[in-house]
C-alpha cells in the first residue's frame, strides 16, 4: 500500500496504458519485519491504486522486467431479477464469462460508505437481510465482478416497502450479572444501544428519564448522582432512529456514594398494527333546512 511502514522492496509495479504510457508506478513492499527486505522468496501485499484507461500491469525488479499482465475489459454484470422472502430480498445476475468471482456492497448511508455483505462469491444471487434493508427503508446494493484486475460493477436499488424498522437493543453496561443478583454499577453508567444492523445509534437520539418521566439527560450515559437515596426506576427512549421509537427500564437504588442495579424491565412485545377500521354505520341525512 502506498504510504505503508512495511519493509520496501526492490521491486517496482507500473500500469501502462494502450499506447504503453506509464500511468502510474511504485515499490511493492515486503510483508517480513526485516528493514532491509532481506527475507526470500519475496510475499508482498499491497493495495494499489487503478488508474483509468489502465491496459497492462508490469513489474520490474530494478530495471529487468519480471511479469507482464494484460488487463481486459471489466466484466459486464447485469443485473436480473429480486425476490422477497422471509430472511430478506434475492437478488440475482446474469454470470459473465470472464468473471472469476463476485462481492456484494451495500451503501451504508449512515457512514457514507461501501461495505461488505460476504466474501466473494463465484454464485450469481444473494439474500440482502431485512435488517439492512428496513433500517434506511431504502438500501443501493453493488455487484462486483473481477476478472482478476478488471472490475466491473452493476447497482440495484431495493426498497424495504411495509416491513417495519429492525428493533434497537439496549444494555446497561457493567461488570456484573442480573442472573447472579443485584450488582454495583458505577455513578455515571453507560447504555449500549445498537439497531438490528449491528449499527450504533447516536447520542443525539437517546433521552433518560426516571420512574415519573422526569428529564435526567441524553446521550448513552446518565449522571444516578442526581438521584435520591433509595430504590428508583430509570429509562432510555430511543427516538428518531429509522422511524421506530423503542425504550428499556432497570431498577436502581443509591445508597449515598454507592449504586446497585436490581433489575431490568423490558417492554411488552409489539403487536402487528391491524387493518384500519371502516366505520360500518352510513352517512347520516343531510338537513331540511
Amino acid at each position: 500500500m502506498q504510504g505503508t511502514s512495511r519493509p520496501q522492496s526492490a521491486f517496482i509495479y507500473e500500469f501502462l496504458d494502450a499506447d504503453r504510457r506509464v500511468l502510474d508506478c511504485g515499490h511493492l513492499h515486503c510483508i517480513c519485519e526485516t528493514e532491509d527486505c532481506a527475507c526470500w522468496p519475496k510475499t508482498t501485499r499491497d493495495a494499489l491504486p487503478y488508474p483509468q484507461g489502465a491496459a497492462f500491469l508490469v513489474v520490474y525488479e530494478d530495471e529487468k522486467m519480471l511479469y507482464e499482465e494484460p488487463i481486459p475489459d471489466p466484466p459486464k454484470v447485469i443485473g436480473g431479477k429480486t425476490q422477497s422472502g422471509k430472511d430478506g430480498i434475492t437478488i440475482s445476475w446474469k454470470d459473465s464469462a470472464d468473471a472469476k468471482a463476485y462481492l456484494v456492497h451495500y451503501r451504508d448511508a449512515k457512514g457514507r460508505a461501501w461495505r461488505a455483505l460476504a466474501p466473494r462469491t463465484t454464485d450469481t444471487s444473494a439474500v440482502i437481510p431485512w435488517t439492512l434493508i428496513a433500517r434506511s427503508r431504502k438500501l443501493t446494493v453493488r455487484v462486483l465482478a473481477s476478472s482478476g484486475i478488471a472490475t466491473g460493477h452493476a447497482e440495484i436499488e431495493l426498497a424495504a416497502g411495509d416491513k417495519p424498522p429492525p428493533d434497537v437493543h439496549l444494555t446497561l453496561l457493567g461488570n456484573g450479572s442480573l442472573s447472579e443478583g443485584p450488582y454495583e454499577i458505577p455513578a455515571v453508567p453507560t447504555v449500549l444501544a445498537t439497531d438490528g444492523a449491528g449499527g450504533q445509534v447516536s447520542d443525539v437520539h437517546l433521552q433518560w428519564v426516571d420512574g415519573r418521566g422526569g428529564s435526567l439527560g441524553r446521550g448513552r450515559q446518565v449522571d444516578l448522582r442526581q438521584l435520591p437515596n433509595g430504590r428508583h426506576v430509570i429509562r432510555v427512549v430511543v427516538r428518531g432512529h429509522g422511524g421506530r421509537t423503542a425504550g428499556k427500564s432497570w431498577v436502581v437504588e443509591r445508597n449515598r456514594d454507592r449504586f446497585t442495579l436490581h433489575a431490568a424491565v423490558r417492554d411488552p412485545p409489539r403487536r402487528p398494527r391491524g387493518p384500519v377500521h371502516e366505520h360500518p354505520h352510513p352517512a347520516p341525512p343531510p338537513s331540511k333546512e
